[in-house]
């Protein structure tokens, strides 16, 4: 209950005895009349002023679902405001807390970049740890939708160059600067040609670059079955209790680029306890439009055509390793060579930069 919308009343609600009581005894009948598994409370903004008020009123769902199999969970905001928020308290209360670990970067910015790395989501879930909560009780959220930018200029597309606002809106989400998960992969099967994806090696995040038929380049962030794969195995064997996805309406819930909920399914196929037993999976219902005009990429930008390791077009030390994507095109992982090397395609390695011709 809440979210960002639906939060202006909590601060009422909650100040006045009778009042959280009348709700929780709303909230109860609701969830056991409907046979829901619990309640998630999602009090955005909420301030300082709101704390103690806030724990009467865990105080009162905890009395109330006293030897009930109701789960009680929170909410909480990446951006850890311990005036806001007595994590201890907190904790000691609920079954888990619900971490918005992601939206690190985003449209409001100018600036392109990772909206949702392992290691800003790590170190969000540690400041809570540190503030008071058991890391059995901490679930990182992870989003099924990417945040999108227009590149003011198509040849500048490097993590941190200029954006001019928002992508286009998705046909469903109609929301400037976001398409949901199953909006990104018909559009990516779509127009393969016209994306360019590249992945970082050391935290498997990856990033897309979209050559749009008017010319203009968006720049988007998103997970895919790689990354929240990566994710799951790395914040459980951390002592995490899991991750929760925001939200499962984004997710390709019908199979229409493949596997139905790839992403559930990878999540839950690399949680630490070990692989989870899959069955068939189901036919690639997608199916693809008329074939698409040749697209010419900004020069001196690389784009993967073909399988194999390639040197950038401007630095003879940065190097992309391409393979096969998810999405029917291919996908680029970034390395770089040492100091004074540069990588030689002929004998694919990195080796001294004066016996490269043009380096």
């Amino acid at each position: 209950m809440g979210g960002a919308a639906a939060s202006s009343q909590f601060s009422i609600t909650v100040s006045v005895d009778s009042y959280r009581t009348a709700f929780v005894n709303s909230v109860v009948s609701f969830i056991s009349s409907h046979n829901f598994d619990g309640v998630i409370l999602d009090w955005s903004g909420m301030t300082a002023s709101d704390n103690a008020h806030f724990i009467a009123l865990l105080d009162k769902f905890d009395e109330k679902l006293a030897n009930t199999p109701y789960t009680l969970a929170v909410t909480v905001p990446a951006s850890l405001n311990t005036a806001a928020y007595n994590v201890p308290k907190i904790a000691q209360y609920v079954d888990f807390m619900n971490v918005i670990a992601h939206d690190y970067a985003g449209p409001w910015s100018k600036q392109v970049g990772h909206a949702s790395l392992l290691s800003h989501a790590l170190s969000t879930m540690e400041a809570y740890h540190k503030a008071g909560a058991p890391r059995s009780k901490l679930v990182m959220s992870v989003p099924a939708f990417a945040r999108t930018w227009r590149l003011a200029n198509p040849a500048k597309q490097d993590i941190g160059d200029e954006a001019l606002g928002g992508g286009e809106k998705g046909p469903y989400t109609q929301v400037e600067g976001l398409l949901s998960y199953n909006e990104l992969c018909v559009l990516m099967r779509a127009h393969v040609s016209q994306f360019s994806l590249v992945r970082d090696p050391a935290e498997h995040a990856v990033y897309a670059v979209y050559l749009r038929d008017s010319g203009h380049a968006e720049w988007l962030s998103f997970e895919d079955s790689k990354s929240l794969a990566f994710k799951a195995d790395n914040v459980t064997r951390s002592g995490y209790a899991g991750l929760s996805v925001y939200s499962i309406s984004n997710e390709d819930v019908h199979g229409v680029c493949g596997q139905k909920n790839p992403l559930l399914h990878a999540i839950n196929a690399h949680y630490w306890r070990g692989a989870v037993t899959e069955g068939p999976t189901p036919p690639n219902h997608f199916t693809p439009g008329p074939t698409e005009a040749p697209v010419t990429f900004p020069p001196k930008v690389f784009h993967c055509t073909k399988q194999g390791k390639f040197r950038d077009p401007v630095y003879c030390f940065k190097y992309y390793d391409c393979e096969k994507g998810e999405f029917g095109g291919f996908e680029s992982t970034v390395f770089y060579c040492e100091r004074h090397q540069a990588w030689d395609e002929h004998a694919q390695k990195c080796v001294d930069a004066k016996t490269v011709p043009g380096c």
